[in-house]
């Protein structure tokens, strides 16, 4: 004590501060909150057809929307198909090339001094192709365009051999031929 008796005391300096203790657990979560006022309608969408156009044939068909998410309008492409065969091409005057689509060629005119000539297209370009030649009491001539792509097998130009050819006049009438093509030559029957 002091003389006027006042008490003095120490003070000890401020010690380090101690390690952070553990983390506590998590508390419980709290109440949900209550559902929230409902929003105003949005605008109805709409879905209309907008164009419909034709494809290449062997493409892919496709929808496109040229409107928006809300109004769609729909744009159709549809391919075309193939083209299909011909049942049969009648020959009733002149020569005649056989077509892409033809699957038949009928030869209705033709006599010993004049007769059609009916070509068939290049063998490699029809593979796996079956075209029919038929002539009731008609002379015609069966021709390739390609130099030597018929293999005849009618006996027509030689009845022991079969050599290529580029054409075959058949000078008898009331012929059926078949002719088929293995991408090379026309084999003929």
């Amino acid at each position: 004590p002091g003389t006027d008796g006042t008490v003095w005391s120490l003070l000890a300096a401020q010690g380090a501060t101690g390690a952070t203790g553990p983390q506590g657990a998590t508390g419980p979560q709290g109440a949900t909150g209550p559902t929230g006022a409902t929003g105003a309608a949005g605008p109805a969408a709409t879905v209309t057809v907008g164009t419909t156009t034709t494809g290449a044939s062997g493409s892919s068909a496709s929808v496109t929307n040229s409107g928006t998410s809300s109004a769609a309008v729909l744009n159709f492409t549809i391919p075309s198909g193939p083209s299909g065969p011909t049942a049969a091409h009648v020959v009733s005057s002149g020569n005649y090339s056989v077509g892409s689509n033809d699957r038949a060629v009928i030869v209705t005119w033709g006599n010993s001094t004049s007769s059609p000539t009916i070509t068939l297209p290049d063998p490699t370009a029809n593979a796996n192709r079956i075209i029919y030649v038929m002539a009731g009491g008609n002379h015609f001539t069966l021709s390739c365009g390609t130099s030597n792509k018929i293999q005849d097998g009618t006996g027509t130009t030689s009845s022991t051999s079969y050599a290529l050819v580029s054409s075959v006049l058949f000078q008898y009438g009331y012929w059926t031929l078949i002719c088929v093509s293995d991408g090379t030559y026309w084999y003929v029957n």
